[in-house]
């Protein structure tokens, strides 16, 4: 059995109705336009044959769309025209996409310091596309790590959150 036909299988003989699966940008488009499906094509069937609602959770990216030159170390519209891509791809079938992980870490943050005004942007922008694509998908913003200190590793997940709704996150996901 493959290990995520397992987990699969696990979610659903522990109860669970819901799952969370990682989509990884730099696999399913390694290079502008060039798309590999297949992963995420089965994971949707196989999401599906077990009666579980999916959440793909939409981050790594590719080397192509990170820059050390940008305020936003992310190539935004690159990001949201993949984010959109994957909602169009599963729309219906994909119940919910949240939108990176932890960006309040720098080691999620393609290394930059954390910075909740670039996030937003980048959150407000993918909430764009995915709803383009599929009117009635959830889009969730990313979750945050859980820290007490704020330096260029990490920001507190507290400050961190009020400096997203300061800067007008709250109207760009569910």
């Amino acid at each position: 059995i493959h290990a995520d036909d397992a987990m699969l299988q696990l979610a659903v003989g522990g109860g669970f109705s819901w799952t969370i699966q990682l989509v990884e940008w730099r696999e399913v488009e390694p290079a502008p336009n060039d798309f590999f499906w297949e992963y995420t094509d089965w994971l949707v069937r196989a999401a599906e044959y077990y009666g579980l609602e999916l959440v793909l959770r939409l981050d790594h990216p590719p080397d192509w769309a990170v820059s050390s030159e940008e305020i936003i170390p992310i190539d935004v519209a690159a990001y949201a025209a993949f984010a959109g891509r994957v909602a169009a791809r599963y729309q219906g079938r994909v119940m919910a996409y949240a939108v990176w992980n932890e960006p309040n870490l720098a080691v999620e943050w393609a290394g930059r310091p954390p910075d909740p005004l670039s996030y937003v942007g980048l959150l407000c922008a993918a909430q764009a596309a995915i709803r383009a694509a599929d009117p009635h998908a959830i889009v969730i913003s990313a979750g945050l790590a859980p820290t007490n200190h704020a330096d260029v590793t990490a920001l507190d997940d507290r400050l961190y959150l009020q400096a997203m709704y300061a800067a007008g996150a709250g109207e760009c996901f569910d």
